[in-house]
Formats: structure tokens, C-alpha cells, sequence
């Protein structure tokens, strides 16, 4: 069984990288994402053909399929291919049972956890330690059934035997004691506020290859050094009855357990991570955000109205132009002086009294609630592409400042971007945005690169596609990628279901060195295929590639009433049409399928299909 260090990148891992994992990476199967194909009346159709029928000359062919190779590591036309991954992780799809109490005057919670998820079937089961140094949780006991675990521990990470490789899900009992900093730190107590974030044990999250991640310590740059999965959870707390809580959770139910404490209920479906904040001096407001309930807890008076003013807007904007959150309830939380600047955890935003200084708030509040759907909703592996949910966040900054102050604004801080998208470039030419988290120099490079770089990504997209394409690709995002962890990849699999073809934009940036700018997006238009008046619906679709058109061979020859057979000895296609056998080996394979360009069809198979590049289809009548 492997393990997986924090920092690698998608590909060139000759960089000083001390990594697993990805020797193989940049030729990852794509995810798998239905690509809806626009359905097309039989009259419709008809007419195509008809209109087309003396279109040959408009056939595009090449004489030579060598010529145009894309990617033949294997070339294979199997009907049963693997199924492409929808996300970078290995979802155990987690639910926890979680019984604690808070313990101020020791500054400690004690708290007794159920966790049932799925079987990963590996000798090992890990789970992950959050703490700080000085402040560590410790776990008490681990149990499965009435047998008691052994388990050891290394830095972050727990680590058990395996007690049932053989069922499909699992369920492990924790005993844990987590001590709590006296500082502000974004675990911690101060000034009457409690913080408390990471304060439990959390399964360990494994690659789509059934490896564990194993997490470091944070970085000197800062940053998230954590490795999520979405689970569901309920929490049962203990706490003195003059505190007031705002957590991950939906509020279930409250009860007094006679001795000056209050036992609270909550559940939550789908959070990467449950957070309570918790203090005797919030202030707390409700805010309706369309399906989605706000509570917002401010310790400063003196700017509620304003905070609240914030709050409504940001969530109005966003819900506009990115789609619902899917969540029934999130938090708004201000935290004290010299506490965490701003932070980001599921269904909570964190901001401290301190951002009120030089009006930072109104960068930081929105940065942080944009967040819950970039982060919250659409996840990522925070130590590896935090560039992804931080440049959305930051793109969507001016998306807020736009809608309240106008266009002028947004485009002043568009050009504080750029100002600081020069220096990097100049201060570090060699870099590029797919650094991993610890492969930084100072902290000016990450905020440079992960921040700054990322949004004017996201912001030259727009201008590349288009406002109207940019924002449904936003709104696809916020929809089919829900609940994900994903990577660019993915990003590029979603940009090309809006454009409609398959797409290069961020696999392509990523290694791209700062000096030389960002690369426009490469798009290969996909293709409908129509055979005898039918819509044929490919695993894979047909494509337009450097002006050739390739088309799917099995699906497209089995519609045309021929059979195909593979060869694994010698990876060639053999396609028996009446009488005679043609054989090719296929030059193009995507997601296991075979492509082979429109020539063969003409000059191998006798047939006479006609191709309409503006209209993007291909007709065999």
C-alpha cells in the first residue's frame, strides 16, 4: 500500500518533488461527465440530409492517420473501458456520530465518535490528527465492535489495522481528548470566543488509486495543509448555557442538562469538515438567501448594519451569477482582535474585528463567503490546487465589488491584480501556478501565484469564451461539480461541456512558466454524428482536431451495420464490412475509445458520409 505525500503537482516531476504517485499523471483518464447532445426532431433531420446532400465537396480528409496522433499509449476499442473518474478522491462517504463536551476551565474538549463509511478494503485504515504542537489531540481508545484497536501515530496521522476486509462498510468507535490553544489561532480561545475547528479525529482521504494521502504540518507560507471528504455528520455538545453557537450544522435541538450546561443537537449533510464557533458576547441576526438560511454572529455594534448590508449583497451576487448554494444553512462569524485575519471552513465564513481597519472587510467578507461555493460546495485537495477555490474567490471579489460600486471599481482591482502579477513575473519567471503548497519560497510568491495569478486565470477565460459562456460555465461548476473534489482536469472537462468541444485551458496553464503568460484555451469542436437519419450517441465524441474530423470507429462502424473486433497482440482494429475485413491501428484513443479520422470511412470502408464544419455535423445517408 502506498502513501501519498502532500505536495505533488499534475505533471513535470523532475522539480525537486518528494512524491508518489503521479509518474503517470498528465495521461489520467478524463472524469466521466454525460455530455448532453442536443436531441433533433426525425423531420429535422431529414432536412439536414437533404440540404446536405450535395455537400460532398465539403468533406475533410487526411491521407495520412499517423500524421495526427494525440494519444496512443493504448489504442483500444473495447466496449467495457473503465469508467472515468469524477473525482480526485476515493469518496468512503464518511457519517459521524459525534458525542462531546467543552471543558473551559481545562480548555479541552472530550468527546466520543462513531464512524461508519465504506470499506476501502486496503491492510491499513487511517485517520488524521489536526492539532498544534503543544496542544495535541489524543485518542484514547479506538474500537470495532467490543474488540479494542491498536493503533499508532506518526505526525498527523493514526493509523489502524484494518478489522474487516471483507465488509462493504465499516463502523469504528473513538474515544478523543483535544486541547484547545489560548490563542487566536484558527483553533483556539480568545477574548471570550471559542474557535474550534479541527477538534476531532477525521478519516483519512485516499487518491482514486486507494492510496492515503498523508498530510504534513502547516506551512511557514501559511495555507491549508488539510485532505477533506464530504460526510454527514450529528454532533451532540456540551457547553455552558451562556454560550451561543453558529456551526456547520443545522440546528436540531436544545436541551438543559441541570447543571448549568445546555446540550446542543445539530446535523449536516455533505460538509467537508463540522466547525462550531461559539461566545457569550455574539450578537446574532438571520438572513433569508433564497433557500439557504444565514446566521450571522458580529461582536462589534458599531458596524452591524453595514456587516449585514455585506452579507445580503454578497449572497445575492453570488447565487446570481454562480447559482443556489447547496446548503440550508451557513454562518457569517467575527471573530476578536489579533484572532485569524479571515477563514474559510464548511458553511462558515470567519472574519476578525481587525479587517474593519483600512475598510479590508470589504474584500475579506466577500473572499470568504464566495468560499462557500468555491471550497464548500466545489472542493479541491487544498495542499495541491488551492489555487482553485482561492482565484474563484478572488474573481469573485470583483464580481461583488462590480455589483455595489460599478464597473470602475472592479476594474481598479483588476489592475492592483495585474500590478501584482507583474512583480511576480519578474521576481520569479520560473514559476508557474501548479506549485504544491510547500514548494513556495515566501509567502509573497504563494499569494502571488495562488491568489492573484489564478483569478486573472479565471478572468482571461472570460475574455477568451465570452461573458455569457464564462458564466454558465460558473453555474455548471456550481451544479454537476457539487459535493466534488476536483482538479483542473476537471475544470477542463467542465469548460468543455460549455463550449462544446474537448478543451485545454487549465491542464495547459498550470506548468506554464509566469514569464510566459497565460496560453488561450485549445478547443477541438466535437462533432454530430447522424447515421441513416439517427443520432448516434458516443461514449466519446466526435471531434474536429487541427481540421480533421475523427469519429468514434466502434460505435460509429457497429451503426453502420459492420463488426469490429480488437486485437490486443498486435492493438489493431480489424472492421469486417460484408465480405472484406479492413484493419487499422487506430491512431487517437480517448477514455479507452478508439478515433479514427472521417478518411477511413471514405477511402477504407467505400463509404460516403458528408461533413458540414460550420453546422458541425457528419452525415452518413
Amino acid at each position: 500500500m502506498k502513501r501519498i505525500s502532500t505536495a505533488f503537482k499534475y505533471t513535470n516531476l523532475n522539480k525537486g518533488l518528494d512524491v508518489v504517485m503521479t509518474e503517470k499523471y498528465p495521461n489520467r483518464r478524463l472524469i466521466k461527465i454525460s455530455l448532453i447532445v442536443t436531441g433533433l426532431t426525425l423531420a429535422l433531420t431529414v432536412g439536414v440530409i437533404l440540404l446536405f446532400t450535395n455537400s460532398q465537396q465539403n468533406v475533410k480528409t487526411t491521407a495520412s492517420a499517423s500524421n495526427n496522433v494525440i494519444h496512443s499509449e493504448n489504442s483500444v476499442a473495447k466496449k467495457d473501458a473503465r469508467p472515468k473518474e469524477s473525482s480526485l478522491i476515493r469518496q468512503l462517504n464518511p457519517v459521524y456520530d459525534i458525542t462531546a463536551e467543552l471543558q473551559p476551565t481545562l480548555y479541552q474538549i472530550k468527546g466520543e465518535m462513531e464512524v461508519t463509511f465504506d470499506n476501502p478494503g486496503t491492510d491499513e485504515i487511517m485517520f488524521y490528527l489536526y492539532d498544534y504542537p503543544g496542544n495535541r489531540m489524543e485518542i484514547e481508545t479506538i474500537m470495532a465492535g467490543a474488540g479494542k484497536l491498536s493503533f499508532s501515530r506518526e505526525e498527523r496521522v493514526v493509523t489502524i489495522q484494518n478489522p474487516y476486509r471483507s465488509r462493504k462498510r465499516i463502523t469504528v468507535h473513538l474515544s478523543f481528548r483535544s486541547s484547545v490553544p489560548q490563542a487566536g489561532t484558527r483553533f483556539g480561545y480568545k477574548d471570550g470566543v471559542w474557535l474550534l475547528t479541527h477538534w476531532y479525529p477525521m478519516l483519512g482521504v485516499q487518491s482514486t488509486d486507494g492510496d492515503w494521502y498523508v498530510p504534513k504540518p502547516p506551512a511557514s507560507i501559511g495555507g491549508d495543509p488539510f485532505y477533506y471528504q464530504h460526510a454527514d455528520y450529528k454532533v451532540r455538545l456540551t457547553s455552558p448555557q451562556d454560550l451561543k453557537w453558529v456551526t456547520t450544522g443545522v440546528h436540531k435541538h436544545d436541551e438543559k442538562t441541570g447543571d448549568g450546561k445546555n446540550r446542543h443537537d445539530w446535523e449536516a449533510e455533505n460538509v467537508l469538515n463540522f466547525v462550531l464557533a461559539g461566545s457569550s458576547r455574539f450578537m446574532i441576526d438571520h438572513i433569508d438567501a433564497g433557500d439557504t438560511k444565514v446566521t450571522v454572529a458580529l461582536i462589534n455594534r458599531e458596524n452591524r448594519q453595514k456587516i449585514l448590508d455585506m452579507v445580503r449583497q454578497a449572497f445575492t451576487t453570488f447565487a446570481d451569477r454562480y447559482g443556489p448554494l447547496r446548503y440550508p444553512h451557513v454562518g457569517v462569524v467575527e471573530t476578536g482582535p489579533g484572532t485569524v485575519f479571515a477563514m474559510e471552513y464548511s458553511n462558515i465564513a470567519f472574519y476578525s474585528v481587525d479587517m474593519h481597519r483600512h475598510n479590508q472587510v470589504e474584500h475579506w467578507l466577500p473572499h470568504e463567503i464566495a468560499h462557500l461555493w468555491w471550497y464548500n460546495s466545489v472542493s479541491t485537495l487544498e495542499p495541491v490546487y488551492g489555487w482553485i477555490d482561492e482565484g474563484l474567490a478572488e474573481a469573485s471579489v470583483v464580481d461583488y465589488l462590480e455589483e455595489v460600486y460599478g464597473e470602475q471599481t472592479a476594474q481598479r482591482k483588476w489592475t492592483d491584480f495585474e500590478r501584482n502579477w507583474q512583480l511576480l513575473r519578474r521576481q520569479h519567471p520560473e514559476g508557474y501556478l501548479g506549485k504544491g503548497l510547500y514548494e513556495f519560497g515566501d509567502y509573497f510568491e504563494f499569494r502571488r501565484t495562488w491568489y492573484t495569478k489564478s483569478a486573472l486565470l479565471f478572468r482571461h477565460l472570460k475574455k477568451e469564451i465570452g461573458e455569457e459562456k464564462y458564466q454558465q460555465f460558473l453555474k455548471l461548476l456550481n451544479g454537476d461539480y457539487v459535493h466534488t473534489i476536483i482538479g483542473p482536469e476537471q475544470l477542463d472537462r467542465a469548460l468543455g461541456q460549455v463550449v462544446n468541444g474537448e478543451t485545454r485551458y487549465f491542464t495547459l496553464n498550470l506548468n506554464r512558466p509566469h514569464r510566459n503568460g497565460f496560453a488561450a484555451p485549445v478547443i477541438h469542436p466535437y462533432l454530430r454524428v447522424i447515421v441513416g437519419g439517427e443520432i448516434l450517441k458516443p461514449e466519446v465524441q466526435a471531434r474536429m482536431i487541427k481540421g480533421v474530423a475523427y469519429l468514434p470507429l466502434r460505435e460509429t462502424a457497429e451503426k453502420l451495420g459492420m463488426k469490429v473486433t480488437w486485437d490486443p497482440q498486435t492493438d489493431k482494429v480489424a472492421v469486417v464490412h460484408g465480405e472484406m475485413t479492413t484493419e487499422i491501428k487506430p491512431p487517437i484513443e480517448i477514455e479507452n475509445r478508439s478515433l479514427v479520422p472521417l478518411s477511413f470511412f471514405i477511402q477504407d470502408l467505400g463509404m460516403h458520409p458528408l461533413l458540414h464544419e460550420e453546422e458541425k455535423t457528419v452525415i452518413f445517408p
